[in-house]
Order: C-alpha cells, then sequence, then structure tokens
C-alpha cells in the first residue's frame, strides 16, 4: 500500500487580537460509539499538562461539531512508558496517533520553516493514522503573533486529524484545511472559528463508517 508524507500546514503571521483559552478540564468521550475514535498522544516535546489539556479541548470540540467524539490517551513520550493501559494494545481502524514533537526530531522531516505538521496520508485512499505536529513552531508563532498558544495548538492538532481522516487531497482552498493561515484564519483561530467545512463534515461521517466496518470485519 503506497504511502507519502504531506507537509499539511502552514501559518503566515500577523497581530492578533487575544482572545480567552479554554479552560483546564478534562476531555470525556460522548456515547456514540460508531462514531467514535481514540487519539494516542506521544508528548515528545514534553508539552505542559495545562496547556496540553487545553489544545485538546480544542481540537475536541472541532472534532464533535463534524459528528466525531474522541477519546484521548496520554502514551509515552521522552523515555516515559506509557501511562494508560489501552495505550498497550493494538492498533486498530479507530485509532490514531498523535506525535507532539520538539523542535530536535521536527527538524528530521526537513520541511519548509513554516511548516506546522505533517500527516502520513494514504496515496490509494486506504486508512490513515499516524500524525506529527512541530510544537516548538507552533509555540514560536504563537509568541510571533500574540496568539493564545493552547488554542493555536488545538487548532492545528485538528487540522492533522483531518488529514487522517479526510485522507488524500484533504486541503482546501478555506477554513480549517487550508494549507496555509493568514490574517483572517488566524483571526479565526484565535476566535476558536475555525471548523470542517459542511462537505468536509459529510466526508469524515463516511470515513467514520468505513473505519467501523474495517473494525468489526
Amino acid at each position: 500500500m503506497k504511502r507519502e508524507l504531506a507537509s499539511c500546514l502552514a501559518l503566515s503571521l500577523i497581530l492578533v487580537t487575544r482572545a480567552c483559552g479554554a479552560a483546564e478540564t478534562s476531555v470525556a468521550a460522548g456515547r456514540n460509539g460508531d462514531k467514535q475514535i481514540t487519539i494516542r498522544i506521544h508528548n515528545y516535546a514534553q508539552v505542559e499538562s495545562g496547556d496540553l489539556i487545553k489544545a485538546e479541548r480544542i481540537a475536541h470540540d472541532i472534532l464533535q461539531k463534524a459528528g466525531v467524539e474522541a477519546v484521548w490517551l496520554e502514551c509515552s513520550g521522552d523515555q516515559i512508558p506509557p501511562k494508560e493501559p489501552p495505550c498497550e494494545t493494538p492498533m486498530g481502524p479507530t485509532d490514531l496517533t498523535l506525535n507532539m514533537l520538539p523542535r530536535s526530531m521536527s527538524d528530521r522531516f526537513h520541511l519548509r520553516a513554516d511548516a506546522f505538521g505533517v500527516a502520513l496520508e494514504d496515496a490509494e485512499g486506504g486508512l490513515a493514522f499516524r500524525a506529527w505536529i512541530f510544537c516548538d513552531l507552533v509555540k514560536d508563532a504563537a509568541a510571533q503573533g500574540r496568539l493564545t498558544r493552547s488554542v493555536l495548538l488545538g487548532t492545528v492538532i485538528a487540522h492533522e486529524l483531518g488529514h487522517l481522516l479526510l485522507s488524500t487531497n484533504s486541503h482546501s482552498a478555506f477554513g480549517l484545511m487550508q494549507a496555509n493561515w493568514s490574517g483572517k484564519e488566524l483571526l479565526a483561530v484565535e476566535h476558536r472559528a475555525m471548523y470542517f467545512s459542511s462537505s468536509e463534515r459529510k466526508r469524515i461521517r463516511q470515513a467514520m463508517m468505513s473505519r467501523w466496518q474495517y473494525r468489526e470485519r
């Protein structure tokens, strides 16, 4: 099965009005099992727990508005063993892996300097499972653009997870899945107004059905 790495997001920064971040609470899963995914987080960048929880809530809200419930698992980090038993179970079609990378690891991808994440896409339209977030670059971009760090991080996470759920050709001309964010998009990020389009939501629901069909085989 042919797979390819695709650079998924780059941000062109401007100054924007700072908005309030999300409250620091845990993210709980919904009850609709056939629309539920499990996201295994490997926090190699050692993002602070509070910031990571807030970012998860941002991404969770974006996914939920697309009809997808997410369970977030804190798995291994840099030389840290898995903290939750489900992290040690075999991956299934409704499990996704999100790797939070420091600069020392993200530099190995040799991508453009303003790329903030990549996803492993399936070039033949199958299932994709792994994405990487370049945390130090996101942090620097938030500081430069006077953005709320956790809000930007959570929106970037949602973008990359969108690539995994939408598979190939998943960039759009506008909105959350746009390849490059600048003034208008960054304002929407800061005010938590970036979501999947109606057509993307439809494709995601179809993709979730496919993943659960694979799961039940």
